[in-house]
């Protein structure tokens, strides 16, 4: 075991957060069965106590996952062994409902506490040497892009966090989806890294997408309308606007320059291979172009999504319009969620 890593543990069991690679984000872990622990955890991301955590767990003690959960019934049991046998470890994370062991501050008070299991070795070889679930939210000031290098962490947190584990960039780059299971159908809080069609293939059971309004207390992270965002003001181009004449973009984009006085903008697409879109009259609509993508790949697309939104926050511009996101099936809703997120409502 490394150093680093033995020196993690150890400021974990004292109470204090770390900042921990998973295949999804980084995350601020800390010990999900301390209070003082998800206190800090709070504090440190100036995070409202509001907004639930996720506790993450090891294949190791996934064994004593009743200490802390308990199923409504058999059925829900069923269907959690057949997702947990696909898709643990990996980017799921499963409401249950939760045991007094659990602290009430790591489920904002509500009775269903979020567990998943990260695929990242480093992740998981925390939680083995600490021996308990960890609370691991990114390791972002709330609301702000989340990191997918500890190189982000650091610029984000600085001295809030006293060590951070070095686990290379995240794989997938945007959270895990969090799912609630009912008797019959499978309830999706937060599209992520497994998507709607994964999960019906894998159980055989319907799969809705919540339609609890956002801004109201949620048993799952992420789910406020304002989330993810960059400092600079990003808007989404209009999905009208993009098989329309290029003088309407122009129009479209020449209307928020004039009402933001903004002078340099930027333009994000999710494809390299979408570029003819925005190409006639080009820096009318943008200073600096940034592609997700080369050939519009989701994968490749979510994976660098928050990289690319720091690297266009930092480079100095008023404004961020980005393209929207038109498909609807695979990584694509999670893609689409995050990017509306990250734009400033108006």
């Amino acid at each position: 075991m490394s150093p680093n890593l033995k020196q993690a543990a150890e400021l974990i069991r004292q109470g204090q957060c770390v900042g921990m690679p998973t295949e999804t984000v980084y995350g601020l872990a800390g010990d999900a069965l301390n209070p003082k622990a998800l206190a800090r955890i709070f504090e440190i991301k100036e995070r409202p106590t509001f907004d639930p955590l996720i506790l993450h767990i090891s294949p190791k003690i996934l064994s004593r996952l009743n200490e802390w959960v308990t199923f409504k019934n058999p059925k829900q049991e069923v269907t959690f062994k057949k997702l947990s046998g696909k898709f643990w470890p990996g980017a799921l994370t499963i409401l249950f409902q939760k045991k007094p062991i659990v602290p009430d501050l790591a489920t904002s008070g509500l009775p269903e506490v979020a567990i998943r299991m990260p695929n990242h070795p480093v992740a998981q070889a925390l939680i083995d040497e600490v021996d308990r679930p960890l609370a691991a939210p990114s390791a972002n000031k709330f609301g702000s892009i989340s990191p997918t290098t500890s190189s982000h962490v650091l610029k984000e947190l600085g001295s809030r966090v006293t060590l951070v584990l070095n686990g290379g960039s995240s794989l997938i780059g945007v959270e895990s989806t969090v799912i609630r299971i009912h008797d019959d159908s499978i309830e999706i809080l937060r599209p992520g890294g497994v998507s709607q069609e994964e999960l019906t293939a894998c159980t055989g059971l319907r799969v809705n997408q919540s339609t609890s309004s956002h801004g109201t207390l949620s048993a799952s992270p992420g789910t406020l309308d304002n989330h993810y965002a960059p400092k600079t003001k990003l808007f989404l181009i209009p999905t009208s606007l993009l098989g329309a004449p290029i003088q309407d973009l122009k129009n479209w984009v020449w209307d928020l320059k004039k009402k933001h006085g903004a002078k340099k903008i930027a333009g994000i697409m999710l494809s390299a291979s979408h570029r003819s879109k925005f190409e006639t009259g080009s820096q009318l609509l943008a200073d600096k172009w940034f592609s997700l993508s080369e050939k519009n790949q989701p994968t490749e697309i979510a994976h660098s999504l928050f990289a690319i939104l720091r690297e266009v926050d930092e480079s100095g511009v008023d404004l961020i319009i980005a393209e929207p996101v038109t498909e609807k099936s695979g990584l694509w809703p999670a893609i689409e969620d995050r990017l509306k997120k990250a734009s400033t409502k108006r």
